[in-house]
């Protein structure tokens, strides 16, 4: 909730597991996808964050299944591609990668 304008929303930060350990992040993507669209369902925006240990695919596996968009630009164009946003992950304090997913302004 923001303190300021009483406005809600949902945040779902996640850790996903790194180096080769793909079936693990697969799973897991699939749980935090199934979550979001529960959160969608709500109204409420929805803003997905955290260290996914992986770059392009993460993007393109939510922004299929989910109503999020990147704020840097990513999305599904209108043949179905998926577009890498301008920025793809911010560095915060040099080791970790954030993505940051957000519902659509509307």
């Amino acid at each position: 909730k923001d303190r300021a304008t009483g406005r809600q929303f949902w945040v779902m930060n996640v850790h996903n597991a790194p180096w080769d350990y793909q079936a693990k992040r697969n799973a897991a993507t699939r749980v935090q996808i199934a979550r979001i669209k529960e959160l969608e369902e709500s109204g409420l925006p929805v803003y997905y964050v955290g260290d996914f240990n992986e770059k392009r695919t993460i993007l393109c596996k939510v922004l299929r299944q989910t109503g999020l968009s990147s704020p840097a630009g990513g999305r599904i164009n209108a043949l179905g591609e998926c577009v890498e946003p301008r920025q793809r992950m911010l560095e915060v304090r040099e080791v970790e990668r954030v993505l940051l997913l957000q519902t659509a302004p509307g």
